[in-house]
């Protein structure tokens, strides 16, 4: 036979099986969630959306930057700025709501992009038009593209990142000719800015 015991909260006789503790499950779920976790908080850029939690990560990782945050696997999402997290104690699993903060801080590449930062120059001549879509399609994959200007005799892509323009002129197995304009110092260090010439 079930031992019985009596709820230390509202009196109530239960099976020592049913309890927590001292008290029945209604008592002990009334008194644990009357306790409060702290809020979380987080980094947010306002223009892309993406999270900073030791490197700047797409909104799509805010679960999985919560569980590492908060070293546990036991959270789920219940809105753009809440959170349940499982809490055990005495055996008892409950779900404690959180709240999570956003301070708002642009990322690096949205402040690039916004304010016309650019690190090389592609320029396109001869039969390029074929070409150029699918180019800039690749490039803005990889990075930003502040700027795209037609000219005379082609056309001129602004590249935020260099390496990224690399990248793409690899994959599609384009030779450019390359020149260096000196842009400033960084450090003591100079910077240059490249442009790459492709001809078709």
């Amino acid at each position: 036979m079930a031992r019985v015991i009596m709820c230390a909260g509202c009196g109530a006789k239960i099976s020592r099986s049913e309890a927590a503790g001292t008290f029945c499950m209604k008592c002990y779920t009334y008194r644990f969630k009357g306790r409060e976790l702290k809020d979380v908080k987080l980094v947010k850029c306002p223009r892309c959306g993406r999270i900073s939690y030791r490197q700047w990560m797409e909104p799509e990782k805010l679960l999985d930057v919560l569980k590492e945050k908060l070293k546990t696997d036991k959270v789920r999402l219940i809105g753009d700025d809440r959170l349940l997290q499982a809490i055990s104690t005495e055996g008892i699993e409950i779900e404690m709501p959180r709240l999570i903060l956003f301070e708002e801080q642009s990322c690096r590449d949205c402040n690039r992009r916004y304010t016309g930062y650019f690190e090389a120059i592609l320029q396109l001549r001869g039969d390029y038009e074929k070409r150029a879509d699918k180019i800039i399609k690749m490039l803005r994959e990889q990075t930003f593209l502040p700027k795209i200007e037609d000219m005379k005799d082609g056309l001129d892509i602004f590249v935020g990142e260099k390496r990224a323009l690399n990248y793409v002129l690899t994959e599609l197995h384009l030779k450019a000719l390359k020149s260096y304009k000196l842009h400033g110092q960084k450090q003591g260090k100079r910077i240059y800015r490249t442009t790459y010439c492709v001809r078709f």
